[in-house]
């Protein structure tokens, strides 16, 4: 398994088209081969985890590498709601702590030390048609590329989702049940206070 960055799938999205600034849009580039990677994580992926979240004005951040959310306590112990407000997790209080537990992806640090999801190298032309895909679409509802332009990109990304997902081994039945029975139920450890 070969990992590589974010760099390298806008490096190839440069290549694939003209029609993406990849300069001009670096930041929505990021987010999108992020939300890539999340969609496209395999169940022997998943990590959970066990984090303490810092609260600003009512509001949570939740870690980048969330997949699923889990549960949700305050600083005594005691389940909260998990009410997600985007990328933050809202509290019953205005400032403190609060314990989350969660299915995340791994991270890898990135040259400039962000955390960012693992980027697989055999999924890395599925993350430059999905980044396309997504930035396209936009000029599509506009009016301005054709249909047939669109067409072309939607089979793209099609075929190259399908390539992706028959590159990874598939998992015994066994192993199926076992990961649906965690993502439904979750696995819960200690719930103790902060």
């Amino acid at each position: 398994m070969q990992i590589i960055n974010w760099k390298t799938i806008a490096g190839l999205i440069q290549r694939k088209t003209k029609l993406i600034d990849v300069e001009a849009e670096k930041e929505r580039i990021k987010s999108l081969i992020h939300t890539a990677a999340l969609k496209s994580s395999s169940s022997e992926w998943l990590v959970w985890k066990d984090e303490v979240l810092e609260v600003k004005n009512g509001l949570a951040k939740l870690p980048c590498d969330l997949i699923r959310l889990l549960r949700a306590f305050d600083n005594t112990g005691v389940e909260i709601p998990g009410r997600r407000n985007g990328e933050y997790l809202a509290a019953p209080y205005k400032t403190g702590k609060i314990r989350v537990h969660y299915y995340a992806i791994p991270l890898v640090e990135g040259d400039d030390g962000e955390m960012l999801p693992m980027l697989l190298y055999e999924f890395s032309d599925w993350y430059v048609w999905y980044v396309i895909h997504k930035f396209m679409f936009d000029e599509w509802m506009e009016g301005k590329i054709s249909g047939d332009k669109w067409a072309y990109i939607e089979m793209q990304y099609d075929n190259a989702y399908d390539q992706a997902m028959g590159s990874i081994d598939l998992l015994s039945m066994t192993d199926m049940e076992e990961q649906l029975f965690m993502m439904r139920n979750g696995i819960f450890y200690d719930n103790s206070s902060i």
